[in-house]
């Protein structure tokens, strides 16, 4: 659902906004520039903001529409709608509706203003979508009847500005309820990289607006902690909502991982594309990998957690006894940059470590957390993958040694945008986030073997996401 904002004027005394469908104060030409200032603004280029209102509220405007602005209309009439165009008032049944038909229109729509009337705004300003509040404060002398109010303001709103202008006062205020902040967070860096990342020309010649030494944390939560069967227990996991992810190749790249292998058909054989651009034959030639077989990526990921320079060192297997005979320790590590054979694998690491460390040791259950350093990291394609990767294997682990998951840290060294994900990243931040996933293993993963045999179809995700964002990855 998409957030939106309110905007209305009401005298100071009363709360009243009308009387019989009409303004009960004279033209006030301070806040009519301020209302017009505010919903024809727009964030982005060859966008149009919406302005959301109830039947008697166009009406009570001779039924025009406000000029630069997208028309929505709330009645619960049937009337068909005319073109797809900013010039024709939209008529829906719902405030829902109003939220959610903006994609059919040629201009991308930007910010949503709730205008009015009394109905409306009762309902609208206790919405969780419902972002800000910008409201003009009107103290006249004379008494003014009224038969329309303003509903009282909620408590999880904030006053964070208020100016004088002689009998108005305009005031904003901010949801401080947030249904998923965390997710907010990769949202801003995004927008942090658009705005001032540096414009960089790199290996895969696409160039990318990148910034330095970034990090975003999530929680893991069991929602049923009281379970006692571990196949039953519920995570809810950081799975991006703001475009659909497919969690079906995060699964099996994990997996793969975990496996040790680096035979790229074992993913192809399970659907899953994500590496068919770096084992091409044409691919692996070019970088001078001559002797990989087609199809492979040589001495990458798996090959390292699971078989450390060629010498037979399984890394999950020590890190697995290391949690269950030395869970204090500061030494759990788990490395895919292997200095010596970075030039036998067809991509350097980017998520290069991983450093798991409990807490909670007075506790029943002990708490098992886990931050990643990526070198580089693809925020619009990779930081998703990594971000719902880094939190399964988090829960696999905890559960091979009977902890729980608590939170993932990526620590990124280089976090960019490439150039040719610009358009979809500005999409993406169009959206607001749901409301994280859910994810159950109906399967046994308390040892190494175990975790190793599991399929995707062991892995029951809830899950509920804007639609997907199609890019092409920079290879």
């Amino acid at each position: 659902m998409k957030k939106f904002n309110i905007i209305a004027a009401y005298l100071k005394k009363t709360r009243g906004i009308g009387y019989k469908d009409t303004l009960p104060w004279p033209k006030l030409k301070a806040d009519m520039a301020h209302f017009r200032n505010l919903t024809q603004t727009t964030t982005m280029e060859n966008s149009v903001n919406s302005v959301i209102m109830g039947r008697s509220t166009f009406e009570s405007m001779g039924k025009r529409c406000l000029k630069n602005r997208l028309n929505i209309v709330l009645t619960r009439s049937k009337i068909d709608n005319g073109s797809s165009n900013i010039d024709a008032p939209v008529f829906v049944n719902s405030l829902a509706e109003a939220l959610s038909i903006t994609n059919m229109f040629d201009k991308m729509v930007d910010q949503r203003f709730v205008i009015g009337g009394e109905d409306l705004y009762t309902q609208a300003i206790t919405s969780e979508w419902c972002d800000k509040l910008y409201l003009t404060e009107i103290d006249l002398v004379e008494d003014i009847e009224c038969d329309r109010f303003f509903p009282p303001i909620p408590r999880n709103f904030k006053q964070v500005e208020s100016k004088q202008n002689n009998r108005l006062t305009f005031q904003e205020y901010v949801n401080v309820s947030d249904p998923n902040s965390q997710e907010n967070q990769y949202l801003d860096l995004m927008r942090q990289i658009l705005e001032n990342g540096e414009r960089v020309m790199d290996r895969s010649r696409v160039g990318t607006r990148s910034l330095f030494s970034k990090n975003l944390t999530f929680d893991i939560r069991v929602k049923n902690p009281e379970e006692t069967d571990p196949k039953k227990l519920i995570y809810q996991f950081p799975g991006l909502t703001t475009k659909k992810m497919f969690f079906k190749g995060v699964v099996w790249e994990l997996v793969w991982f975990l496996n040790g292998s680096t035979d790229v058909k074992f993913l192809q054989d399970r659907g899953v594309k994500i590496w068919n651009g770096h084992s091409t034959r044409e691919y692996l030639d070019s970088i001078g990998l001559h002797d990989v077989p087609t199809n492979n990526i040589g001495k990458g990921y798996g090959y390292q957690w699971t078989n450390w320079g060629g010498k037979g060192i399984n890394q999950i297997e020590k890190i697995i006894h290391q949690l269950k005979t030395e869970p204090e320790s500061r030494r759990i590590l788990l490395s895919a940059w292997n200095v010596g054979q970075l030039d036998q694998t067809s991509l350097p690491p980017c998520h290069c470590v991983y450093l798991f460390k409990v807490t909670n040791h007075q506790k029943d259950k002990k708490t098992l957390n886990c931050q990643v350093i990526l070198r580089s990291n693809d925020m619009f394609l990779g930081s998703p993958f990594n971000i719902a990767s880094t939190a399964i294997l988090t829960i696999l682990m905890s559960r091979c040694v009977g902890m729980l998951p608590g939170k993932i840290s990526l620590n990124i060294t280089d976090a960019h945008i490439y150039e040719n994900h610009v358009d979809q990243v500005k999409e993406q931040l169009t959206r607001t986030p749901l409301e994280f996933p859910t994810i159950k293993i109906d399967q046994d993963a308390s040892t190494y073997e175990e975790i190793c045999d599991l399929t995707y179809e062991n892995f029951k995700i809830d899950y509920h996401s804007w639609d997907q964002i199609k890019a092409d990855m920079a290879v």
